[in-house]
């Protein structure tokens, strides 16, 4: 049989959706657990410094410790290493 026509997905995604506080991220022995700050991917149009999570609707970019996040000219994610 068919299937059902999908109906349009909405472009606000959770990269356009406020930070959702923290979670708990596990680097490693030698670094161990930390809280980190969860972001929309939006907010990185700003550079920001891992540890942090950024977040949007089908996957999430881990951000750690020693390396800094930004979005190009194309809207990519750029990790940088800074330590």
């Amino acid at each position: 049989g068919r299937l059902p026509c999908a109906t349009a997905l909405s472009r606000v995604t959770r990269a356009d959706a406020p930070a959702d506080g923290s979670r708990a991220v596990w680097f490693g022995g030698a670094i161990g657990r930390l809280e980190v700050p969860v972001v929309g991917r939006s907010a990185l149009r700003t550079p920001a410094v891992g540890p942090l999570l950024a977040e949007e609707f089908d996957t999430t970019t881990v951000v750690p410790p020693g390396w800094s996040a930004r979005l190009d000219e194309q809207h990519s994610i750029v990790l940088e290493h800074v330590a």
